[in-house]
């Protein structure tokens, strides 16, 4: 078994870029998500876009990023907090193709989200498990979850959850997954889950960052997108403390930026 290990680490260690990175950034955009990520060849991915009343926060981020166009803009779920500021990057930025999990919900925010797509010409996909977001040929971009199987009556348990793997390094974004999507995702998908860093899911309230999850990811660090008025709830911050995990979180420590080189992360 190790000799197969090290091999597995030689073989994902050369699939990595050399000199470059990927980068990712959770825009600090008040009570949302809104995650940007540029690939190490250069392509940039918006993954959700935060609520509608910051979506000025993304932007500005976009441009001060010099971002000219999106090569894909993914939408998690169609909650307001991750829909909300997309009628405004669809305006501001050439987008060439739109990712969602095809759960249709009647929010403002998604109707326009989706008229944004039709409006614009965008190219659409629906994510399911067992797919590939093919975005970059350094990495290895898995869609664990929602399942093919009919929607659940909880949207924020049919989040679209990526597994994105460059080298050595993997990063874990959950939406906004309650426990009910968690167990069924460590069932699943199990040891695959395993990644340095987890995107904390559902804003670290509660409801989600179960103890299995956090057994199966084995994460050294999480990253909290959260804003002034929907704190991370106090018993999941010490979940994170006890399994040794460090915690960012963006309405303390502002955007929080990190960068792989396919060996470590860093937080820039």
């Amino acid at each position: 078994m190790p000799a197969v290990a090290s091999l597995f680490l030689f073989i994902a260690a050369a699939h990595a870029a050399a000199g470059q990175e990927l980068r990712v950034a959770f825009i600090d955009c008040g009570k949302g998500d809104a995650i940007f990520i540029k690939t190490p060849s250069g392509k940039n991915v918006l993954l959700d876009a935060g609520p509608p009343n910051n979506a000025r926060a993304v932007t500005s981020y976009l441009r001060r990023a010099k971002v000219l166009q999106l090569d894909a803009a993914i939408l998690s779920h169609p909650h307001p907090d991750h829909a909300g500021g997309f009628e405004a990057v669809f305006e501001d930025f050439p987008v060439a193709l739109a990712y969602e999990s095809g759960r249709e919900d009647h929010y403002p925010e998604y109707e326009q989200f989706k008229s944004g797509v039709n409006r614009k010409g965008i190219h659409h996909k629906l994510l399911k498990a067992g797919g590939k977001v093919y975005i970059d040929p350094h990495l290895d971009v898995q869609v664990l979850w929602p399942p093919s199987a009919e929607y659940d009556e909880n949207t924020n348990n049919d989040s679209i959850v990526l597994r994105v793997v460059y080298g050595r390094t993997a990063i874990l974004f959950t939406g906004d997954i309650e426990k009910k999507a968690e167990a069924g995702l460590v069932r699943q998908n199990g040891g695959r889950l395993e990644s340095q860093v987890l995107k904390s899911p559902h804003h670290g309230y509660a409801t989600s960052s179960t103890a299995i999850l956090l057994k199966s990811v084995k994460p050294r660090l999480v990253v909290i997108s959260t804003g002034e008025g929907r704190r991370p709830e106090k018993a999941v911050l010490k979940r994170y403390v006890r399994a040794g995990i460090r915690v960012l979180r963006t309405d303390e420590d502002g955007t929080v930026t990190l960068a792989s080189d396919g060996i470590e992360w860093r937080v820039k």
